[in-house]
């Protein structure tokens, strides 16, 4: 258990595509970077959910510092650092993952309640120029998130120190409204799909339509797709291999799952197949699976944190059922249109 005024996490954190996300275990990913710090004041911390922060890295893809304080009281402003803003925070379990696309680390809260998060950064414009970091090349930015408990407030910038901070803190304050379907394309973590979607061997559906439509979705349609998906694909699931209700009632209702699915399967492009802890999904063609096999994909899928991965791979996985996936298909399209 965590302690006052102790390290909960000092080390290296691999990101991609430039943010970082603390969240409770058991829920979502909650919105994208853009999305979160819609209607803030700053750029570089998003919290428009309130169990959810999103933090922007300067750094493209690779490694960096990463070093997360828990405090008793609020510390004094720390030296040394060019840009801090300050969120407030309200995660929903004590259990926390500090991830980034491809890995995570544990961290444990001494209770469930409201904190302020004090998000500092370092470097952030020259790591943004550079993009990317490989082994062995030298550190440019560094992170330090700081949290102790507190009364929700507003969000705040405390200290502005690279222009790179500018810019984030001014999108953040012209992005008080919606966005628009071409902005919602446009997003990162969507942008990361385009990137790196075909190394999950997760196959575009064979339909241009609905192809379209999950482009443009946001991620509150696309969160509610997986979870319809896998239970399309649960509710024709006839073996009795397991019961699939208590599953269903956890992706419903946003609590945990019970096992083998109460965590998420860490490899993007890992599936859970019939037996053993994942797979590779060369084969996700429809009609290629058994449908207790789809069934358990449709779920590795909707469990999955991003709303984007998780869509696809729930939809992919229930059309992997041995079954025209037209069907699925149309039903799937009038979710995202809004006719259901």
């Amino acid at each position: 258990m965590a302690h006052a005024d102790e390290a909960l996490f000092d080390g290296s954190l691999d990101v991609d595509y430039g943010f970082a996300l603390l969240y409770s275990v058991y829920d979502g990913i909650g919105p994208d970077l853009t999305s979160a710090i819609a209607g803030q004041q700053n750029g570089l911390c998003g919290a428009a959910s309130p169990r959810v922060l999103v933090m922007a890295i300067g750094l493209r893809t690779g490694s960096v510092p990463f070093r997360v304080e828990l405090h008793a009281t609020a510390p004094p402003l720390p030296e040394g650092w060019e840009d801090i803003v300050e969120v407030s925070f309200t995660p929903s379990d004590r259990a926390l993952l500090l991830a980034g696309f491809d890995s995570s680390h544990d961290l444990i809260l001494p209770a469930v309640r409201t904190y302020r998060a004090r998000y500092c950064a370092n470097g952030m414009g020259a790591a943004d120029q550079q993009e990317s970091r490989g082994p062995g090349d030298p550190v440019l930015d560094r992170y330090l998130l700081v949290l102790w408990p507190a009364h929700a407030a507003p969000d705040q910038i405390v200290r502005v120190g690279s222009s790179y901070a500018r810019h984030r803190h001014g999108e953040a304050q012209g992005r008080s409204r919606p966005r628009s379907a071409a902005v919602a394309a446009s997003s990162p973590a969507r942008q990361w799909w385009l990137r790196y979607g075909a190394q999950l061997g997760i196959p575009e559906p064979d339909d241009p339509d609905l192809a379209q439509l999950l482009d443009t979705a946001d991620d509150s349609a696309l969160r509610g797709l997986a979870i319809w998906a896998a239970t399309w694909a649960c509710e024709r699931d006839v073996s009795g291999a397991i019961d699939w209700e208590p599953v269903l009632h956890g992706l419903r209702h946003n609590v945990p799952c019970p096992p083998p699915f109460d965590r998420r399967p860490r490899a993007w492009w890992r599936v859970a197949p019939a037996h053993g802890e994942g797979a590779s999904a060369e084969d996700l063609s429809p009609g290629s699976r058994s449908i207790h096999d789809a069934a358990r994909i449709a779920v590795s899928g909707a469990i999955q944190h991003n709303p984007v991965v998780a869509a696809r791979w729930a939809l992919a996985g229930a059309a992997s059922a041995p079954a025209d996936p037209s069907q699925l298909y149309r039903a799937a399209k009038a979710r995202l249109a809004g006719r259901s």
